[in-house]
Formats: structure tokens, C-alpha cells, sequence
């Protein structure tokens, strides 16, 4: 079920259906995916959850600073992600190096931008999302769940830089 390699094996955790005929690239980028499709889910099960309406959102509602703010913070987001992908690979987001994986050291982008770009483009997304349904949600649970993510990224970056 996991492969041998133990950074392919950590990506791989919990994830169901991995195909061995595609090609590893493309299976590289399943596993991103599919990682980030279910850490979505969860949250989409969430806000269907807390309305009566379930994942119906009421776009009219949604303000032009809602979109704005959603565009600008999941944009540039997501441009972190995407980066930090394309300058360390698959090896380098899933903890290779504590594996014994050799990781190119990067002085250019995403890392001249912020520190710790993956972490810091998560926490942008998630409040990006929050910014968009803010007003169709509980502003609390809102927050406890976008304050939560932040909090376990900042602990995260906190033990990688320091610990």
C-alpha cells in the first residue's frame, strides 16, 4: 500500500487509489491534490454543517471587498504553494531532508518573499476563504477555525526554524 521510499510514504499517508501506472510526476501531483481536496472537504462538510442551506452560497450577498480581499489573500496564496513546489519538489514540502532526501537550497522564489512561503500562502488561503463567506458562517466558528490553521502553521514554522 506505501511505497518504499519513505518521503513517497509520508505523502501517501491516509490517501486512498494511488495509481502505480502513471508517471511519478503526475502521481507527485495527485498526492498534492488529493491531500489538499480532503483537507477542503473536511472543512466544506464544516460550513454545510453550520447552515440550513448547506454549501449554498448567496453569491449577491458577498460583497466587492469580500471578493477583493478573497482574490488578492487566495491568489497570492496559492502562488506561494505552487512555488514552494516548483523550487524544492515533492521531496522538499514532505520533509525529505529529515528522510535523508537531498533538497536544493533556494535563495529566489517563493523564500525572497516570506518566510516559510508554504505555510504563510496556507494561512492566506484559509483567510481568503474566510473573508469570501464571512457573513454566511457564525463569525466565531469562522474564526476559532481560521485562527486554529494559523495557529498550527505558525507552531510548525516555529519548530522547523528553531527546534
Amino acid at each position: 500500500m506505501f511505497p518504499r521510499n519513505p518521503v513517497d510514504a509520508f505523502a501517501t499517508a491516509g490517501l486512498i487509489g494511488k495509481r502505480e501506472c502513471q508517471p511519478a510526476a503526475a502521481q507527485q501531483q495527485q498526492k498534492h491534490s488529493m491531500s489538499s481536496v480532503l483537507q477542503f472537504s473536511v472543512i466544506l462538510l464544516w460550513f454545510a454543517s453550520l447552515r440550513r442551506s448547506g454549501l449554498c452560497l448567496d453569491l449577491a450577498a458577498i460583497s466587492l471587498p469580500q471578493w477583493l480581499a478573497f482574490l488578492l489573500l487566495a491568489c497570492y496564496g496559492q502562488s506561494l504553494n505552487v512555488g514552494i513546489f516548483q523550487a524544492i519538489g515533492h521531496d522538499g514540502v514532505y520533509y525529505g531532508f529529515k528522510l535523508g532526501k537531498v533538497i536544493p537550497w533556494v535563495n529566489g522564489w517563493p523564500f525572497d518573499s516570506v518566510s516559510h512561503p508554504q505555510y504563510v500562502g496556507s494561512v492566506l488561503t484559509v483567510w481568503g476563504l474566510v473573508a469570501l463567506v464571512w457573513g454566511q458562517a457564525p463569525a466565531a466558528a469562522l474564526g476559532i477555525m481560521a485562527g486554529f490553521w494559523t495557529l498550527v502553521y505558525v507552531v510548525t514554522a516555529v519548530q522547523e526554524q528553531y527546534l
